[in-house]
């Protein structure tokens, strides 16, 4: 495991991605919660 890694800071356009990411992700676990 490597212990070199920094903290970067990220950009606006990163940080939109990121919470698109987080949503769609979010949305496909409550789908695959409401299946089971």
């Amino acid at each position: 495991m490597s212990w070199d890694r920094q903290i970067t800071i990220k950009s606006e356009s990163e940080l939109v991605l990121m919470r698109e990411a987080g949503r769609i992700n979010a949305e496909a676990l409550a789908a695959a919660r409401a299946i089971v």
